[in-house]
């Protein structure tokens, strides 16, 4: 089923590295500098109750969900009104948020893995979080990047997927998508047309809905599933 693949599109979040310690960590520089800068914040919330805070604000505007880049400056936008500081706290808090959220660690086996599949496919990401690709260890084996903000949409809108195809310049039938996601990656990737692969390393039970064209338990699994075509 992947004889015809000419573009491989990658999720990034849990696929190719593990976000949870990425956005602990960007989270709490965040805070110390906030604690440094902007104190009358940290006196009033503790670092746990403003990741509450930021989490319950968002829910109150919905039409930014495909954007959490927009989301995280409007929060502290609104942080610096309710204390009386400047716009310069969500500018400045929100580029060093970003600064630690691109120090990703990718997992062992993705860069032998890119760059076997860089010599003979278009390599390309498809994402609806904000880390900046260019700015990671990994930027140097993709062609393009495709965000839900630049597109205005979160996977799994086909949306995403027809990007993909006209940055990769191939039909959506050409490209096999793999991430970790059954909803935004594998039925996202289906809807649109194109092939699907689920990372699923904790071996989980399918959750129902359209089945991927195919499973993998480790990335380094996937060469020889697309070169094999099966």
């Amino acid at each position: 089923m992947f004889n015809h693949v000419r573009c491989i599109t990658f999720d990034l979040d849990d696929t190719l590295w593990p976000v949870a310690p990425v956005i602990e960590m960007a989270e709490q520089k965040l805070y110390d500098w906030l604690h440094a800068h902007y104190p009358k914040i940290t006196a009033q919330y503790s670092h746990h109750e403003l990741t509450q805070h930021r989490q319950h604000w968002s829910q109150t505007v919905p039409e930014l969900a495909h954007d959490v880049t927009q989301l995280r400056w409007r929060h502290l936008a609104e942080l610096a009104n309710e204390f009386n500081y400047t716009q310069e706290l969500a500018d400045q808090g929100l580029a060093l948020f970003r600064q630690h959220r691109n120090q990703v660690t990718p997992f062992q086996a993705v860069e032998p893995v890119l760059s076997v599949l860089e010599k003979s496919y278009t390599i390309g990401a498809i994402t609806n979080g904000n880390a900046q690709l260019e700015h990671t260890p990994l930027a140097k084996y993709f062609q393009f990047s495709i965000s839900a903000a630049q597109i205005g949409a979160n996977k799994p809108s086909s949306s995403l997927f027809e990007a993909a195809a006209l940055h990769a310049n191939v039909d959506l039938g050409q490209i096999v998508h793999i991430g970790d996601s059954a909803e935004a990656d594998v039925i996202g990737a289906n809807s649109a047309g194109c092939c699907s692969v689920w990372f699923n390393p904790l071996r989980r039970a399918w959750p129902g809905g359209q089945h991927p064209h195919a499973v993998i338990h480790c990335l380094s699994e996937l060469p020889a599933l697309v070169k094999c075509g099966c």
